[in-house]
C-alpha cells in the first residue's frame, strides 16, 4: 500500500527577523504529525487540498506594525490590511488558481 495522509490544516505560526514561520498538520495512520514549511509552500498545497488556512493571533494584530509594501514604497495603513483581511475571508480556491492563470 502507498502512504496516506491527509492534510488538515496549514498554520503560519510565527515571524523572526522578517521570516514567516509555518507548519502543515497532517494525519498520518491515524496520528496527527506537524511538518514545518515555507509559508508559500503550504499556502499552495493548502489550497489545492481546499484546507483551511489559519494565521496566529499575535501575527494579525492590527496595531502591530505591517512589513507589506503597498507599491509605493510606505507601509500600508491598517484600513488597506482590513480590506485585504476581508476579501482573504471570502476567497475560494477555484477562485484565486482562475485569477492566477490569468482568467477573470
Amino acid at each position: 500500500d502507498g502512504l496516506k495522509a491527509e492534510f488538515i490544516r496549514l498554520e503560519i505560526t510565527t515571524l523572526k527577523e522578517n521570516t514567516y514561520f509555518a507548519k502543515i498538520l497532517l494525519k498520518f495512520n491515524g496520528a496527527i504529525k506537524y511538518i514545518d514549511c515555507r509559508p508559500s509552500d503550504g499556502i499552495a498545497l493548502a489550497l489545492k487540498f481546499e484546507a483551511p488556512i489559519l494565521v496566529a493571533e499575535d501575527l494579525m494584530k492590527e496595531e502591530d506594525s505591517i512589513a507589506f509594501s503597498s507599491g509605493k514604497n510606505q507601509p500600508i495603513g491598517l484600513e488597506e490590511v482590513r480590506r485585504f483581511r476581508k476579501s482573504l475571508e471570502s476567497l475560494k480556491a477555484e477562485d484565486f488558481w482562475k485569477k492566477l492563470k490569468g482568467g477573470t
